[in-house]
């Protein structure tokens, strides 16, 4: 690993750096937590003055939160267009929805329709998009948009072979229904 003169004038290494930077979310997500707590306690235990001050922390809080939300579940689509080896393929941020007798387990991840298969990755440490369902587009009995649990909008559907209905919650399904169905290379409805 090459360290830029000036760094190594001034006898200050990277290599810190670079070793978290490869480790880069797991840093990250820990780095908005703490900003989160810190954003939190000056709220909670600091007396401002200064209003302008004080009401700017909510907006920077509620940042903290969705970039900490964002860091946990995202897989994104430059990672799929790396690990599927092409440019062009149907995805749909989503989660799927595990049914264990009553109980329900939502795995947030990317929906991806391509080469004759519904796979679905969630995030990953070590690989950053990991393959957790599959099935071939032609075992699917069916589908239908709609609420696939108590609180979730989504699409289940019905797979040969399977006992139990697949489902994938994401509120993208129903204006992209037209796009699912020429993922899946179903006529379109009339």
């Amino acid at each position: 690993m090459s360290i830029s003169p000036l760094a190594q004038k001034n006898g200050f290494s990277f290599n810190f750096f670079l070793v978290y930077f490869e480790k880069g979310i797991n840093m990250l997500k820990k780095l908005v937590l703490l900003l989160l707590f810190l954003t939190f306690a000056t709220l909670m235990f600091v007396p401002i003055q200064n209003r302008v001050i004080y009401y700017s922390l909510f907006p920077l809080m509620m940042i903290w939160v969705l970039l900490f939300h964002f860091l946990e579940d995202s897989v994104s689509v430059k990672e799929m267009k790396r690990k599927l080896g092409k440019e062009d393929f149907f995805y749909i941020k989503a989660g799927y929805i595990f049914m264990d007798g009553n109980a329900a387990t939502l795995t947030n991840g990317m929906l991806v329709i391509d080469n004759g298969n519904v796979l679905f990755y969630k995030r990953d440490k070590s690989t950053k998009a990991k393959l957790v369902y599959s099935f071939p587009i032609d075992s699917v009995i069916g589908y239908t948009l709609g609420k696939v649990d108590e609180y979730h909008f989504g699409v289940t559907f019905t797979v040969e072979g399977e006992k139990n209905e697949i489902r994938f919650a994401g509120k993208e399904f129903a204006s992209r229904e037209k796009e699912l169905r020429v993922a899946l290379a179903w006529p379109e409805e009339e």
